[in-house]
């Protein structure tokens, strides 16, 4: 996956003090719902939808994924999760964009150096007197001869 999305930060302080109080099974729906939010931009609306994502077959842990919901996404809405994911989607852009220039500047020196070697340079000792070409005395660049 080529975009931003494609790997996430994990404050592990945060998260620790931040969920200190759930259970195993909050832990998992949670971090399963910040995985969703993170790939997706949001979490599911739709109940059912929610429970597919959190694997919650059972009441008990679909009790346990609307607490989370309730909880930590207000409104559907995770504000630390969407500033990492602008914090995340400026650093991706800017790599693409130097990565561009990158390109763009080897591009360039590549071309340069391909039309240096296309035409010999001027024989630093010819004579302007003389009308014939002779390709034995043409300079190429990087001090080769041709013969």
């Amino acid at each position: 996956m080529a975009n931003h999305t494609a790997f996430m930060k994990l404050w592990v302080g945060d998260y620790i003090s931040d969920t200190g109080t759930l259970n195993t099974q909050r832990h998992g729906a949670y971090f399963l719902l910040i995985l969703e939010y993170w790939k997706s931009g949001c979490i599911p609306k739709v109940d059912e939808e929610l429970f597919l994502v959190c694997k919650a077959m059972t009441s008990t842990a679909q009790s346990d994924v609307l607490f989370v919901r309730d909880k930590y996404f207000i409104d559907g809405v995770h504000k630390r999760l969407d500033k990492e994911l602008l914090i995340a989607k400026k650093a991706y852009d800017k790599r693409v964009s130097a990565q561009s220039k990158s390109v763009e500047s080897r591009k360039a020196n590549s071309n340069a150096i391909a039309k240096q070697l296309a035409k010999p340079l001027q024989s630093s000792d010819s004579d302007s007197s003389s009308s014939s070409s002779s390709t034995s005395n043409t300079k190429w660049p990087f001090g080769l001869m041709m013969l």
